[in-house]
């Protein structure tokens, strides 16, 4: 394009189990080199969801679903995360997960809305290195939650 960038697309459905993947890199070459790019890229951009909306879109087990719901407040990359940002459970996200991917030079964090506030704060408690994308909403939401907390910390 234009930026000089180029891509590949991995099309693979989300939560496939890692016997399964291991199948699928066995049958296609490309799965392997397309997972190196992956996991050397210089920018992630990913979003960040509400853990209660995250939950009901995966097959969870219930009594996991109903932890997370209980708990959860965000979720990035198939990690949960509580309000105070402790990771509460990870789900498999086509095998990749935060802890593989740390050779991405820059990681994008993307989220829109004042429902997603309280997702946000407690995905960036867990993971501050991200750059930040939000909208005017969730800004003010989370200055409000910042706010409520007594923090200092900056974003």
């Amino acid at each position: 394009g234009n930026l000089g960038g180029n891509y590949r697309l991995l099309h693979i459905p989300e939560g496939i189990n890692d016997a399964a993947m291991r199948s699928i890199r066995d049958m296609d070459s490309s799965i392997g080199e397309i997972e190196a790019l992956i996991q050397s890229a210089d920018i992630l951009i990913h979003s960040i969801g509400r853990a209660d909306v995250m939950v009901h879109r995966r097959n969870h087990a219930p009594e996991v679903a109903s932890d997370i719901c209980s708990r959860g407040a965000g979720e990035a990359l198939g990690h949960y995360y509580s309000a105070d940002g402790e990771c509460i459970h990870t789900y498999s996200t086509n095998g990749f997960r935060l802890d593989n991917l740390a050779g991405i030079g820059k990681t994008i964090a993307v989220a829109g809305g004042k429902q997603k506030a309280a997702a946000v704060v407690s995905v960036i408690k867990a993971n501050s290195r991200d750059v930040l994308v939000i909208d005017e909403a969730a800004a003010r939401a989370i200055q409000l939650i910042i706010q409520a907390e007594g923090s200092q910390k900056t974003f």
